[in-house]
């Protein structure tokens, strides 16, 4: 009972999760974002959006659209020991 019980909290956590935080660091050149003290890979398939406000539409932006000290909530899913962002989305400052 034990051993199914890590089994299945080990493959909830290996489906994917949420990482929410500041942007504090990016490495262009590896494609990756360091959140909340995670390093996150940020893949070619990972949908970026930016969470419009005071009148701005929602949009869907690139990696270099990313900034150091955007507030984001990030759709991670983990592989291989990485954590790799499925989505990010940029909240508006407010």
């Amino acid at each position: 009972m034990k051993k199914l019980l890590t089994l299945a909290l080990m493959g909830s956590f290996l489906m994917g999760s949420d990482i929410d935080g500041v942007i504090q660091s990016i490495n262009a050149g590896s494609k990756s974002i360091v959140v909340s003290g995670t390093n996150i890979q940020v893949m070619p398939y990972t949908k970026i959006k930016y969470d419009g406000c005071r009148g701005e539409r929602d949009s869907y932006k690139q990696f270099q659209d990313l900034k150091v000290g955007d507030f984001v909530e990030i759709d991670v899913s983990y592989n291989q020991n990485k954590v790799v962002a499925k989505e990010i989305e940029i909240q508006c400052s407010r």
